[in-house]
């Protein structure tokens, strides 16, 4: 079963209610602050069928719904949105990341704090290990 306009608004509002907070998201909160006016008795039953579609669950029967794995999965696949940068950030990361003396652990730990700095989230870094070039470096 698909998910309909309504569902994935309600999703969206959830997982990024969720990363935002950090806490569980409760119907009464999506209502009140939905683009689309809804009462908490509808995004109750949206929530429930979104939980038995396994996109959310409750941490406790009292609580609002928290994204799965599964719904972080469809978010970041479907629904999330990725804008190109500003030429402003374009600059400021050309400004950071420019300098030719540094050595490669200094310029990927830079790097982490010019996108911690930018998303207001932390940022990491990784570089694959290649097993062969070992004896190399």
């Amino acid at each position: 079963m698909g998910l309909n306009e309504r569902s994935l608004s309600i999703l969206e509002a959830i997982i990024e209610g969720h990363i935002t907070s950090g806490e569980p998201i409760g119907s009464r909160t999506i209502s009140k602050c939905h683009k689309e006016k809804m009462s908490p008795a509808t995004v109750r039953n949206v929530m429930a069928d979104l939980e038995e579609q396994g996109y959310v669950t409750s941490p406790h029967t009292s609580a609002g719904r928290i994204p799965t794995d599964k719904g972080y999965r469809f978010y970041v696949d479907t629904m999330l949105q990725v804008r190109n940068l500003s030429p402003r950030q374009r600059r400021n990361i050309d400004s950071h990341c420019n300098d030719v003396d540094l050595h490669v652990e200094a310029l990927l730990r830079r790097v982490g704090n010019v996108l911690s700095d930018m998303s207001c989230y932390t940022g990491v870094v990784l570089i694959p290990r290649f097993p062969h070039l070992d004896s190399v470096i």
